[in-house]
């Protein structure tokens, strides 16, 4: 499509834009590049086992599954999953919350189950490998206060000529505000450094691979299934009063 002529955009990791780069030996002025802000790649194998045994115990077959879905509760790490009965036409939606969603807010936010190679990426940097990063904009909320975030905010940097000519033109239809790298990365921590790999990793997957995912999840998770609940019911207040508390004693 390139020596085609043909305007091209090409998103995905930062790792496969770069794979992509090295692939092509040169730039297009037509080729335009996205990366995003990445936390890790999670084993294929891994998800499926989870999907297995969601469909066994519900005695479905899941048609969709959405990582984020912000149809019903707005912005954040909320999902869906549609299935269908065996013995029904009807579809069901299930909504992902952080007290029922074992794979995405258990494993795949704590880090569990990523590639090795993610453990140490050498992309999780603020000099990228895009024209743009793509990503939320966690924690907008304390520096621009003046921005809508019910429905999310999108962080875009602009990291080349080329990415600055094409924002220029696309800007126009945009609610936008500037900002800066160190506000971005303040609640965006892969956009300088790559994960966490947790002492637990080898554990979860040997126990995903021999045991099953009902039983390495309930082995894992147990009290972290319920604080996120015990996080949203705690009123405000409240939090304020236990946070100067710790902090008074530390």
């Amino acid at each position: 499509m390139l020596n085609n002529g043909k305007h091209v955009l090409y998103s995905g990791t930062p790792c496969q834009i770069a794979g992509l780069n090295s692939f092509l030996g040169k730039d297009y002025d037509h080729l335009l590049t996205i990366d995003l802000v990445c936390h890790g790649v999670p084993s294929n194998l891994f998800f499926h086992k989870y999907l297995e045994w969601i469909e066994k115990e519900l005695n479905c077959t899941i048609t969709k599954y959405r990582f984020r879905d912000k149809r019903r509760m707005g912005w954040g790490s909320y999902g869906s999953m549609q299935y269908k009965k065996s013995v029904e036409a009807k579809t069901f939606t299930k909504w992902l919350t952080p007290n029922n969603d074992y794979y995405f807010h258990y494993f795949y936010l704590c880090g569990d189950n990523y590639r090795e190679s993610c453990y140490c990426c050498k992309y999780a940097k603020s000099t990228r490998e895009g024209d743009f990063t793509l990503g939320d904009y966690w924690g907008i909320q304390k520096y621009h206060p003046e921005m809508n975030t019910k429905d999310g905010v999108g962080l875009v940097l602009v990291n080349t000529e080329k990415a600055k000519r094409v924002f220029s033109e696309i800007s126009v239809f945009l609610e936008t505000v500037q900002s800066t790298l160190d506000y971005a990365t303040d609640h965006n921590r892969n956009l300088v450094a790559p994960s966490t790999r947790p002492a637990r990793r080898d554990r979860v997957y040997n126990e995903i691979l021999d045991e099953g995912f009902e039983k390495a999840a309930k082995q894992n998770i147990r009290l972290r299934r319920f604080l996120p609940w015990i996080k949203r019911k705690t009123p405000s207040q409240v939090k304020k009063i236990l946070k100067s508390v710790l902090f008074r004693k530390l």
